[in-house]
């Protein structure tokens, strides 16, 4: 004779792996979206590109991309920012991020931006109606960055003009910290 009951036990333990397995809730709650044919992790982040692509079309920034690999510590160590673009203005490759929720890992990366990073990283949070700059973060200043930020511009003969003077405010700061000082 067949226990009815434990079949149905049997099958009701199948039927719930199967919903974890394959119709599992995202771990922060946040739903993936597509929007203009790209893919984005929340409606925050859609919501971000849409303000990044008004900046670029009113000629604020250019060369917009999304999900731009920077390698971080001489171990490089990989972290991709949402949005990668350069400023009109500054003529520098800047970053910005949107988080709804903030992670361990994202602490220890944002610990390794403030050292090693290529260059501002800018921090948005809120909803996806309403989103605001939380802080920038800027990199400490070493010859490795200045010399980094030359050759992404590509430009060899601003790199030879003006690489003195960035070295001499970078030793100004040095000595203000009072690394020289005895």
């Amino acid at each position: 004779m067949v226990n009815c009951h434990s079949w149905v036990k049997y099958l009701n333990e199948i039927t719930l792996n199967y919903m974890n397995i394959f119709l599992k809730r995202p771990k922060y709650r946040n739903k993936r979206i597509t929007h203009a044919g790209y893919s984005f992790a929340s409606k925050g982040e859609a919501s971000l590109f849409e303000e990044l692509k008004f900046m670029e079309k009113s000629g604020l920034i250019y060369d917009l991309k999304c999900q731009d690999t920077v390698y971080l510590t001489y171990a490089r160590i990989i972290y991709k920012p949402d949005f990668s673009y350069t400023d009109a203005e500054t003529l520098k490759k800047e970053y910005a991020e949107f988080k709804g929720f903030e992670t361990p890992e994202w602490r220890i990366k944002l610990r390794l931006w403030k050292e090693y990073g290529p260059g501002k990283l800018k921090i948005f949070k809120g909803s996806y109606k309403k989103i605001y700059l939380e802080e920038t973060i800027a990199p400490k200043i070493s010859i490795e960055n200045i010399l980094q930020d030359y050759f992404n511009r590509n430009d060899i003969s601003n790199f030879v003009q003006h690489i003195p003077s960035d070295l001499y405010i970078m030793l100004q700061e040095l000595r203000e910290k009072t690394l020289f000082n005895k």
